[in-house]
């Protein structure tokens, strides 16, 4: 008879009890007896497995070992000869942990192939881009009345 809570019996397969001191003991017999033996499978199924195939396939490339493109996005220029621009993301990141590519387009997505971009300051909010157009000298008009009276 097992008592409830009694540590000192495990159960079969066929669920009758046998005594944990005579495991060792019974595991001597049960190569004799191999037309009973039965194989139990166990399938460990990843949470992810039972969504759809196209949602499997995204979440599978996020943890491979490759870069992915977690974000894209296009901004207008306000104001191209100042040279830099400050982009804010739509929500907080978790991170600063992460790489920008880019470059500026025309309106019809020409690339300039004159312009150099630098992409710096980043963090979990956005970042800022510094952009100057090769050959392009900018003047800076520049007067101080006190300068002038001297």
């Amino acid at each position: 008879e097992i008592r409830p809570h009694d540590s000192s019996y495990l159960l079969t397969m066929d669920g009758g009890p046998i005594e944990i001191i005579q495991i060792p003991k019974w595991l001597k017999f049960v190569p004799l007896f191999e037309s009973e033996w039965r194989v139990i499978k166990r399938v460990v199924t990843p949470l992810y497995k039972i969504l759809d195939i196209n949602q499997q396939q995204e979440i599978e490339k996020l943890f491979s070992k490759q870069d992915h493109i977690l974000m894209t996005n296009t901004t207008t220029i306000l104001d191209f000869y100042t040279g830099y621009q400050r982009i804010e993301f739509n929500s907080k990141l978790k991170s600063s942990n992460y790489q920008i590519f880019g470059k500026v387009v025309d309106a019809d997505g020409q690339s300039f192939t004159d312009i150099y971009v630098e992409f710096s300051l980043k963090s979990e909010y956005g970042f800022s881009v510094n952009w100057i157009q090769a050959g392009v000298t900018y003047y800076m008009d520049f007067s101080d009345s006190d300068i002038l009276n001297e």
